[in-house]
């Protein structure tokens, strides 16, 4: 099994203060180096060889840095999880540029902020020109509340229980706070908003639940979470606006299946806007002690008291008490045993690297159960090769690419492969055998193309990952015929014989006779065959923990988890939406329940029901269908 995911937090530090926000870094140097070689000149370092730092996207980017005659003589990227083909840019280009500049700050490199800061800071740490955020701790083991997990709705559960009066102890496994907020779209969305209002739009909360039957399909979602949500992601929107002060649009209908009226809002650049906004919030939260932050750190299990409610978190060995807990965790996207447990037998992920489904084993431990854990949206392409690595590190084409057919490990095609739908495409990963699905062609097609179907390949403009990976022969196969390509690609040779010439005899008709394909209609008769295998990726997780329309964890009889409360991802975005795809529903889950939780978690506390001060109410009973 390839490795569920890289943990390269190499400081262990357990408690972190606010500095540690934007990355968590620490400098060291060898027996011979002075320890803090501060600039003696313009340009001008003390002779050594420096160690810093800090974390990027995925986890911490360490560096290596080698002072001589006074001078950057070379800088060393360390093992990282950093993403490939995005960060790994920056990896590749920013060492040679410090040494080129004699300075640490150089231009980032397009498309890897995050990769291109953590370098530039941890070259700095090690150079000495800044601090390495290494904040001794608080030492606080108990609050009000303790939140796990400080990705958005992590942030957002910890800023709404400080607002109504509770003291917060808020963990987060990584080096630095905002999960995938911090390069996720933009999009959220509510119901009988105040821009709508200005927009003139007429909307209501019926018509948003509507939405979800016909996006999502009735049946597939918990009706009272849905109706709940509908009814609280408005007010949430407001408070985006006028809290936060985030710049949302006018409103829209969003980049999925349009909703009946238009109530999907969208940031300038991204969801980093929303973390930008929540984050300062916290800041203040930690700057002024009721918030303590600690980076680094793992929660193992969830504690109990003598009637079996939740009254705490172990987490290095250290216990931490608070009346209630609420978990923030994220999905499982980076955990491929969960995804084996529930969906692909063979996937790939670009999931965040903190999604490693830390939640759903602690919530499950405590009896919690989960529903829609069978879905799972299948992306379609991801090359399936050698890399000791669970993150989706190469993609094939897979938008009816010169010409080539998909087949499975039995030879036969799924799906028209030019014109199709996004389900019907991802319906032939996801139902695969082994979801192994083999995009064929030949080297008339290879020839032909317009860019080459791998995807470093196509920016590149060449064919020398292809021609790598066929070399090596674990993902990418060659044959002289198409028996002999089945053979060498563990594809059926009779079945992959007999979907070829059915397929050249309907080409031959200008035809499909399977699936109706009209469009770039090719022969399979080439001096060599090829395939490539690829698998499904992920990005999100859509099944989740059980909970009450409090954001109470449930056990599967129903009963809740005492002082356990779930929000974000964890409580799966199928459960409050369905199985279809509505614009902004992600986030709007994070806000909402986030504060949901916030809410029935403080109000376990305090001994009385608290609510914020935007609060409409709501009504429990479901609308007439």
């Amino acid at each position: 099994m390839k490795q569920i995911f890289k943990k390269s937090l190499a400081l262990l530090v357990a408690v972190a203060m606010l500095a540690c926000f934007a990355a968590c870094g620490a400098q060291t140097t060898d027996a011979e180096a002075t320890p803090s070689p501060a600039p003696e000149a313009a340009g001008k370092y003390t002779d050594g060889t420096y160690t810093g730092s800090a974390y990027g996207m995925n986890g911490d980017v360490p560096v290596t840095v080698v002072v001589e005659n006074g001078a950057i003589a070379s800088v060393t990227v360390g093992e990282n999880s950093e993403t490939q083909g995005v960060g790994s840019l920056a990896v590749d280009q920013l060492p040679a540029a410090i040494v080129e500049a004699q300075d640490p700050d150089v231009d980032i490199v397009s498309g890897a902020t995050f990769t291109s800061n953590a370098i530039i800071k941890a070259v700095k740490i090690a150079l000495g020109l800044e601090e390495a955020e290494d904040a001794a701790a608080s030492g606080a083991t108990s609050a009000d509340v303790i939140v796990v997990g400080a990705g958005l709705s992590g942030l957002v559960a910890a800023y709404r229980s400080v607002e109504l009066g509770a003291s917060v102890i808020l963990f987060e496994q990584s080096g630095a706070v905002g999960g995938s907020s911090r390069y996720a779209g933009g999009y959220v969305s509510g119901a009988v908003t105040e821009l709508q209002k200005a927009a003139g739009i007429e909307d209501s909360y019926e018509l948003a639940y509507e939405d979800m039957i016909n996006i999502g399909g009735e049946g597939n979602f918990n009706p009272e979470l849905a109706w709940m949500h509908v009814q609280r992601a408005g007010e949430m929107v407001d408070w985006i606006v006028d809290e936060l002060g985030v710049k949302l649009g006018e409103p829209g209908f969003g980049a999925y299946t349009p909703t009946n009226v238009a109530r999907v809002y969208q940031t300038e650049t991204g969801g980093i806007e929303y973390f930008d906004a929540i984050d300062s919030k916290v800041e203040e939260c930690v700057a002024n002690g009721s918030i303590t932050l600690l980076l680094n750190t793992e929660v193992d299990e969830l504690t109990n008291d003598d009637a079996g409610a939740v009254n705490g978190v172990v987490a290095n060995g250290v216990t931490y008490s608070a009346k209630s807990v609420i978990l923030a965790t994220g999905g499982y996207g980076h955990n491929e045993e969960w995804v084996q447990r529930y969906n692909f037998k063979n996937s790939r992920t670009s999931a965040p690297a903190t999604a490693i489904g830390s939640g759903y084993d602690l919530a499950e431990a405590q009896g919690a159960s989960f529903s829609n854990m069978d879905y799972l949206p299948a992306y379609p392409g991801a090359v399936d090769t050698s890399e000791d690595t669970y993150d989706m590190t190469l993609s094939a084409n897979t938008s009816g690419w010169s010409g080539a057919i998909w087949v499975d490990k039995n030879g036969s095609r799924m799906v028209d492969e030019v014109d199709f739908t996004v389900a019907a495409r991802q319906l032939a990963w996801e139902n695969a055998e082994d979801n192994y699905v083999y995009i064929l062609f030949t080297k008339d097609m290879m020839d032909s193309a317009e860019t080459p179907l791998l995807s470093v390949d196509a920016t590149n403009g060449n064919w020398d990952r292809f021609n790598a990976e066929l070399e090596e022969g674990y993902c990418v196969f060659s044959g002289s015929t198409i028996e002999e390509l089945a053979a060498n690609a563990g594809i059926s040779a009779d079945g992959l014989a007999a979907t070829v010439t059915q397929y050249n005899t309907d080409v031959k008709a200008g035809k499909d006779s399977v699936f109706g394909r009209t469009k770039n209609l090719m022969s399979f008769d080439s001096e060599t065959y090829y395939a490539v295998r690829t698998v499904p990726y992920i990005l999100l997780t859509k099944g989740g923990v059980d909970i009450d329309t409090s954001a109470n964890v449930l056990r599967a009889d129903g009963s809740a988890v005492e002082g356990l409360f779930a929000c974000g991802e964890l409580i799966g975005g199928a459960n409050i939406g369905g199985y279809g795809s509505i614009g902004g529903l992600a986030h709007s889950i994070c806000f909402t329940w986030g504060t949901i939780a916030a809410e029935s978690a403080v109000s376990r506390v305090l001994g009385t029901e608290v609510h914020v001060d935007t609060y409409k109410g709501v009504t429990e009973e479901l609308p007439a269908a």
